[in-house]
């Protein structure tokens, strides 16, 4: 019941990231036509959580220190001394031990936020958890897309289970977007899902099972009519893994 107020350290300019911390008075800095409160002033009894700490400059870093060590912050231009009283939850996907090394991480504040370590593998570690996220982004999807894909065929999901994923969670939400956007049936099928076999490792890439193409012949047809029919069947599937392979950009695959 208590504030979990997020920000990103990545996103933030340097010089902006103080103000956005510990608030500002009015007046301290052109533009700060009113005094306002920093994120830790509004986390008060509750979680900050900072994520990318890693991309945090240095200076920055020498005032967060002193403010956790203190539990105090001054605001911007401000003289008045402010007690906090917030939890931190720190993020990164840079190796900050290594930076300690090389000097662009300060090794006490290192010390002092990495008091519990959770430590999350890469999700090509844990393929399990594919099958979860993917229907959660297609039910997250279905809303926002106004589409009714009611789920993912096998042979697609052996595909996305063999991927290695070097862009973890948020490629596995793009990969599911960009094939909800271009399927026009209710399940996710392979075609959505074929320029990235390119990308699957070898060895990975021969246990997926081959697209059998099944073939309905209508005999009260006659040869001329099953030809016409087979043709542009064939024609919209080519079409369709073309704009899935140059990723719907419709003027590449005219080209």
């Amino acid at each position: 019941n208590k504030p979990f107020i997020e920000i990103n350290c990545s996103t933030i300019p340097a010089n902006l990231l103080e103000s956005e911390l510990f608030g500002h008075e009015r007046g301290s800095f052109t533009g700060a036509h009113e005094t306002k409160q920093g994120l830790f002033e509004l986390a008060d009894q509750g979680i900050l959580f900072l994520d990318e700490i890693g991309d945090m400059p240095l200076e920055m870093q020498t005032k967060l220190l002193r403010v956790l060590e203190s539990g105090t912050i001054r605001r911007v231009g401000g003289k008045e001394i402010i007690p906090v009283d917030v939890s931190i939850i720190a993020a990164t996907n840079k190796d900050l031990q290594k930076m300690v090394e090389e000097k662009t991480f300060r090794e006490d504040l290192y010390y002092r936020v990495s008091v519990i370590q959770i430590t999350m593998p890469p999700l090509r570690e844990r393929c399990e958890d594919i099958s979860h996220l993917v229907n959660y982004f297609i039910a997250k999807f279905n809303i926002s897309l106004r589409k009714n894909i009611t789920g993912i065929s096998q042979d697609a999901f052996e595909i996305l289970e063999n991927y290695n994923y070097p862009g973890n969670i948020r490629e596995l939400r793009n990969i599911i977007e960009r094939a909800m956007l271009l399927s026009a049936n209710t399940e996710l099928s392979s075609e959505q899902f074929l320029y990235l076999q390119s990308k699957i490792p070898s060895e990975k890439s021969a246990n997926l099972p081959e697209k059998k193409q099944k073939v309905i012949i209508d005999t009260d047809a006659s040869f001329k009519e099953f030809k016409q029919k087979s043709v542009k069947e064939l024609e919209k599937e080519y079409l369709t893994a073309l704009l899935t392979k140059e990723q719907g950009n419709v003027s590449r695959a005219a080209k």
